[in-house]
C-alpha cells in the first residue's frame, strides 16, 4: 500500500518496495516529482547505497534542496561517498 501524506493536498507515494526496484536514475526522477518532504521521507528509507546512487542522478538543485533536508550526518555521508568527478562537480 502506498504511504499518503496529508498536507493542504495528499501526495501519495509508492510503496517502499516498489521504490526500492526501481533504477536509481528512475528513482531520481521520481523524487524531483514530489515535495521536500516527500523527497526527505524516501531518502530517509533508501538503503545508504542506492540513496548515494540516486542522489548522483539528482538534478544540482534538486541536490542542493535533498542535502538541506537531510540531517547533518546523512548528508555528509552522501557527499562522502561520491565518485570524485561527482563530488567535484557538485562542489
Amino acid at each position: 500500500p502506498p504511504f499518503n501524506q496529508s498536507d493542504d493536498e495528499s501526495e501519495s507515494i509508492e510503496s517502499i518496495d516498489s521504490l526500492l526496484t526501481r533504477s536509481p536514475s528512475d528513482l531520481a526522477d521520481y523524487i524531483q516529482s514530489k515535495s521536500e518532504e516527500v523527497q526527505k521521507l524516501i531518502f530517509s528509507i533508501l538503503p545508504e547505497n542506492l540513496a548515494v546512487e540516486t542522489f548522483e542522478y539528482l538534478s544540482f538543485p534538486s541536490q542542493k534542496i535533498v542535502l538541506g533536508i537531510l540531517s547533518s550526518e546523512k548528508a555528509a555521508y552522501l557527499l562522502n561517498h561520491l565518485s570524485p568527478d561527482d563530488r567535484t562537480a557538485f562542489l
